[in-house]
C-alpha cells in the first residue's frame, strides 16, 4: 500500500473529501499531515436556491 493510500484510509473521509493531502512526516513523537484545502465544492454544499421567499437546499 503507498504511503498516500495509507493515509486515505485511516483520515475521515470528509477531510478527504475536502482537502488534498500535501505531505507528511513522521518521526519518533509525531506524525504530521499537511492539508490544502480543494478549491472546489461539493454539489450539496452549491445548492442555495430562493423558492417562495424562503431559502432552501440547506
Amino acid at each position: 500500500m503507498k504511503p498516500d493510500q495509507l493515509l486515505r484510509a485511516i483520515l475521515p473521509e470528509v477531510l478527504i473529501d475536502n482537502f488534498d493531502i500535501e505531505r507528511f512526516e513522521k518521526s519518533e513523537t509525531r506524525f504530521d499531515i499537511w492539508l490544502d484545502e480543494k478549491k472546489e465544492q461539493l454539489r450539496e454544499d452549491k445548492c442555495i436556491c430562493l423558492h417562495d421567499d424562503a431559502l432552501t437546499g440547506f
